[in-house]
């Protein structure tokens, strides 16, 4: 059989989810120069491989965050005057075996003066929440078509209460990093956790060989399948300038240039729902001269904003105090200082970058970063750069009707092993608000993450890409909190449905090929292994409550009893939690949104993928 996708209506996944009613559109809130990918505006004579083509929102550093039914934006340079009017709008869900490609219906294209096609896509109402790569087709398009990688991210609903995370300095191949795969397994454990987005504070890559560096991380996380919004920080924008002709100076290699051409935008903002509001802040700005060096040895490495980018953010704060949102800064440096002055940057002297560990450089953007930010409705100031975690409130107005606090954060690294903690923060959000940045505390603010992969660990037990009949993955807790994450299985087809032991099946929907994919909802106590498996229901009919072997409710997606046996319908009926013989419960409509519901006989409706 086939399991078929079903359209379930806005107003009942938002009762039984409890989500807030739904914008009409993604999260784009600012993108304040869509030609920041044009070659001209990145010239240098060692370029890298170019990964943002023609389309410069999403990308994979810039993603879009939007909800089923709704509408996302996608712009596309194409200098050829406004004449496309065929296009052809995809998503594919990110890095899978067994992939799903969701096509998008076109419902407005406008082609402005800067040459940039604003279109306008509507996503299916039964695309399941995960990461998309994007795809657009079109005939004046290079080659006919352009893609970004887990440029997409389709969430179930604008929560009022969810989490997200907060990650910082990987910096792939710092030779402080005792183990290279340690990025890739800490975006697997995020996976896992299955957060509405992360916010990256920079520092992606290390700064010696950019050239190798720039697509090794754009494969890390197009295969990491993360929808991250990425700021660059200074290990990401290294300059090499030389002297040119005539004693004009001659950029050899630009790391900014090369974050623009493989990520995205240096600064941007995006909105979360009805109250929330995101700025990235490029702080390592200026021009290459000031960012001058050889390898990871500049003369600046400290903080500076460019008057351009404080008078954008200056007015993209403005907009969203007007709003009524609160606005999430997230950067690399603290703009608090230190501060110390710039050295002269060109021509380049080694003998002074020992003497170049300030924090900040300019003071004047540092203050008037730090101004912004008490003035307008900021409510955390979200960093890196320390490798180190750090937690300070500021009381502003203390005493009066307008006292709120200030919250300045950061986190610690991601990956840099060798005499730092490595970790992440997950930041929880409830009634539209921040409410907690901490994990642990007073032990841990970040959650720390074992080099040796044993606080959180997960094994594949057979192969989980679509071409076996059972699949198992046994999820290992040994941090000191109780986690809930997410699992996704594929499957051969199978006549009789599928029984998921273990976990509680959120979805069941079909690959392009017809493969079963399955995503699994997982609870794991503190100090447990839980085995998730999921394997065919066998030849017999009904539906009934599945035990699994360690006693715990299972869960079986097949046809039920009333549904019939030609039909392409499914059904998902969820084991009550104990022995065979207790109670069950019915898995909610909204929850499963994916196969037609079997409630007690009755059933959802049914749409077949687009």
């Amino acid at each position: 059989m086939a399991l078929l996708r079903t359209l379930v209506a806005d107003a009942v996944l938002a009762g039984v989810l409890g989500l807030s009613v739904p914008a009409r559109g993604d999260s784009l809130a600012s993108l304040p120069d869509p030609t920041y990918a044009d070659p001209a505006g990145n010239a240098q004579t060692d370029p890298v491989d170019r990964r943002v083509g023609a389309i410069v929102y999403p990308t994979l550093g810039f993603p879009a965050l939007v909800v089923p039914g709704d509408e996302v934006r996608v712009h596309v340079r194409l200098a050829d005057g406004g004449v496309t009017v065929a296009w052809d709008l995809s998503l594919v869900t990110a890095s899978d075996p067994r992939p799903q490609t969701w096509r998008l219906v076109l419902v407005g294209a406008d082609y402005d003066a800067a040459g940039v096609y604003r279109l306008r896509g509507r996503v299916p109402a039964g695309a399941p929440r995960d990461c998309y790569d994007l795809v657009v087709r079109a005939a004046g398009l290079p080659g006919g078509a352009d893609a970004q990688p887990v440029a997409v991210r389709v969430l179930e609903g604008w929560r009022q209460d969810f989490r997200f995370a907060h990650i910082a300095d990987n910096q792939t191949r710092d030779i402080r990093t005792a183990d290279p795969s340690l990025v890739g397994r800490t975006l697997a454990e995020l996976r896992f956790l299955d957060p509405e987005f992360t916010v990256f504070s920079g520092d992606w890559n290390y700064g010696a060989d950019y050239f190798a560096e720039y697509p090794e991380n754009h494969d890390i996380w197009r295969t990491g399948r993360l929808a991250t919004f990425l700021v660059p920080g200074n290990h990401d924008g290294y300059a090499t300038v030389r002297s040119g002709p005539a004693g004009q100076p001659a950029v050899e290699r630009d790391g900014l240039a090369y974050w623009r051409q493989t990520c995205g935008p240096l600064h941007y903002s995006f909105d979360y729902g009805e109250r929330l509001h995101f700025a990235a802040v490029n702080s390592y700005d200026g021009s290459a001269e000031r960012r001058n060096g050889r390898g990871v040895t500049p003369i600046n490495f400290g903080g500076q904003v460019d008057p351009a980018q404080l008078a954008w953010l200056e007015a993209d704060l403005r907009s969203a105090t007007a709003a009524g949102r609160d606005t999430v800064l997230f950067l690399h440096h603290d703009p608090r200082g230190p501060y110390r002055p710039n050295w002269v940057a060109y021509p380049f002297n080694p003998l002074k970058v020992v003497r170049a560990s300030q924090q900040w450089n300019d003071e004047a953007s540092g203050r008037e970063l730090v101004r912004l930010a008490r003035e307008h409705r900021v409510t955390h100031v979200l960093m890196g750069h320390d490798h180190e975690d750090a937690y300070e409130e500021e009381v502003l107005h203390p005493g009066t009707s307008a006292q709120r606090v200030l919250h300045w954060v950061h986190t610690t690294t991601m990956a840099v092993s060798l005499g730092n903690r490595v970790g992440y923060r997950l930041v929880q959000v409830q009634g539209g608000r921040l409410v907690e940045v901490h994990y642990d505390p007073p032990k841990s603010q970040s959650v720390p993450v074992d080099p040796a992969g044993n606080h959180l660990r997960l094994v594949e037990q057979g192969p989980n890409d679509g071409s076996a009949s059972r699949v198992a993955m046994r999820v290992t807790n040994n941090l000191p909190r109780d986690l809930k994450g997410a699992l996704k299985f594929f499957l051969l087809p199978s006549s009789a449905g599928y029984l998921v032991r273990g976990g509680l099946v959120r979805r069941a929907v079909e690959s392009d090929d017809g493969t079963a994919v399955l995503y699994v909802d997982v609870a794991v106590a503190s100090g447990q292994t839980v085995q998730v498996e999921a394997e065919p229901a066998g030849a017999a009919g009904g539906v009934v409550p599945v035990a699994s072997s360690d006693g715990r409710g299972g869960a079986r997606v097949g046809p039920g009893p009333t549904l019939g046996r030609g039909g392409r319908t499914g059904c998902a009926v969820l084991g009550g939690g104990g022995p065979p013989g207790e109670p069950w419960t019915l898995l909610p409509l909204a929850l499963l949104a994916g196969a037609a519901v079997c409630a007690r006989g009755g059933r959802g409706p049914v749409q077949p993928r687009p």
